[in-house]
């Protein structure tokens, strides 16, 4: 009777540079360009953002970090024109930091 280790016999050969170099060329796969918006695409965001911020309403908010897309649901805490960015506070209390830069859209919740 043949004993076969199935893909078990071949994992030996693999040292863990190799292994991370494999798994850093995947996740690198995964990565995208961070999205253009337009002057009219930045129009809609910046109107949703002053309704929500005067009717108190919170948003779901994406943007770009790290090649990938996130979103964050709150509310717009506060608004930094000189350091371009949004603090947002999100159901557990907790403020997160948006650039204007990164973000790439905004919707109604």
């Amino acid at each position: 009777m043949i004993n076969d280790r199935g893909t078990m016999k071949w994992t030996a050969f693999i040292m863990p540079e190799h292994k991370q170099s494999v798994k850093k060329y995947f996740n690198d796969d995964l990565k995208i360009e961070k999205p253009e918006l337009d002057e009219q695409q930045i129009e809609e965001i910046n109107l949703k953002i002053a309704d929500a911020m005067e009717f108190n309403q919170e948003l779901v908010f994406y943007y770009y970090r790290y090649g990938e897309i996130r979103f964050i649901i709150g509310r717009v805490h506060h608004v930094d024109t000189l350091k371009r960015e949004f603090k947002i506070m999100d159901e557990h209390q907790y403020v997160n930091i948006i650039k204007f830069d990164d973000l790439v859209d905004v919707k109604n919740k």
